[in-house]
């Protein structure tokens, strides 16, 4: 009578074993946790085989002898851990994006830098240092008004009237021992100062020349050999000049003359301009890191160890080995004065040089410390 309750008789429940009626109670307990009944042979706790007639366990020290249900409490199903979605790899559309960005930086940055470095060079404080290493006979021969034989007709006019024998190495020396440059060099300033802000005139008065002279008489003493009077440094003077003042340049006769260079010099290299272009190279710098932040990283370094780089090098070779800047520039004057610009810019060069080495290393780092920790998940 084994498919008949022993107390009351009832037919049991096929697939629990349990009488409707006796054991109602771990039927309803069963329905209501959910749990599906255990139809194997076997305890799933102990692994005693099951009473066929109970359908409970027989081994009273087995854990599912609870009272009398845990034995039809199947294995729960396993809750499945989602995997967090793995990072897709940059595709061949980011790679074409990102070197896009990264050519539309390189032009934004480059004219940003350009203005700055240019701003920063006429300053008054740097001017002279792009007059360094300058011959001031190179500077007359790159001048068209001052040809070779304006400079012979000058030595000839010295030593006829002035006894003094003069080579082209003694003005050299007189030049660059005197405060001739730092004369030239606060003109220039003074006049680059207004030009942007206002009009502005670049002259030079004869008064000036005098007391420049009369400054650096001991110098002239002691380069040429001869003292020269007050009155011999006006007849220098008025020889120099043939009215009391030489306007070199002034705005007004530069915007009538020639006004498309006039805007390009005072809109292209203003501070507004410069603004312009930083803010169109944080804007790309934020679309390529929306589009792939490593490789934005990697761009925007190559950019700027470009810029640090090629500048830093002109800079080195100019500043600290100037005979072999001298050789590669032929020894024209436009190549000394690159190679100075360059110098007065050095601190900017090699900022951007250290931040675009840093970006690559920290990049590279970044790449290591994640293929780690995906070796460490397998």
């Amino acid at each position: 009578m084994a498919n008949f309750c022993g107390k009351c008789g009832t037919g049991l429940d096929t697939a629990t074993g349990l009488c409707p009626n006796c054991d109602r109670e771990q039927l309803d307990a069963m329905v209501t946790q959910n749990v599906a009944p255990n139809t194997s042979n076997f305890c799933l706790y102990c692994g005693s085989s099951i009473d066929k007639q109970t359908g409970l366990c027989p081994n009273p020290n087995c854990s599912s002898n609870n009272n009398g249900a845990d034995a039809y409490i199947a294995s729960a199903p396993q809750e499945t851990v989602e995997s967090k979605p793995k990072k897709s790899k940059p595709t061949a559309l980011t790679t074409v994006i990102t070197i896009l960005l990264s050519i539309c930086l390189f032009i934004t940055s480059f004219f940003a830098i350009v203005i700055f470095d240019v701003r920063n060079a006429v300053k008054e404080d740097n001017v002279e240092k792009l007059l360094d290493n300058i011959q001031a006979t190179d500077l007359l021969d790159s001048t068209k008004s001052a040809t070779n034989s304006d400079l012979d007709r000058f030595y000839n006019n010295m030593s006829s009237k002035h006894g003094i024998e003069m080579a082209d190495h003694q003005l050299n020396n007189f030049v660059n021992r005197s405060t001739v440059k730092e004369f030239i060099a606060d003109k220039i300033g003074d006049f680059c100062e207004d030009f942007f802000e206002d009009e502005a005139e670049l002259k030079i008065t004869k008064r000036e020349v005098v007391n420049l002279l009369q400054r650096n008489s001991t110098v002239i003493k002691d380069e040429f050999g001869v003292y020269l009077m007050d009155s011999e440094l006006q007849e220098i003077a008025d020889w120099i000049f043939n009215e009391d003042e030489l306007v070199i340049i002034d705005t007004a006769t530069l915007k009538d003359s020639t006004p498309a260079l006039y805007y390009i010099l005072t809109i292209g290299f203003s501070y507004v301009t410069m603004a312009v272009f930083i803010i169109l190279s944080v804007l790309i710098i934020f679309f390529m890191i929306k589009n792939s932040f490593s490789q934005a990283v990697c761009g925007v370094g190559i950019d700027f160890i470009i810029f640090g780089g090629l500048a830093g090098l002109v800079a080195m070779l100019a500043a600290w080995i100037t005979p072999l800047w001298e050789t590669i520039c032929a020894d024209s004057f436009i190549g000394m004065i690159i190679g100075n610009f360059m110098a007065v810019n050095a601190l900017i060069s090699v900022i951007l040089l250290v931040l675009g080495i840093a970006m690559l290393v920290i990049r590279g780092l970044i790449i290591k410390h994640r293929a780690n920790k995906q070796g460490e998940m397998l």
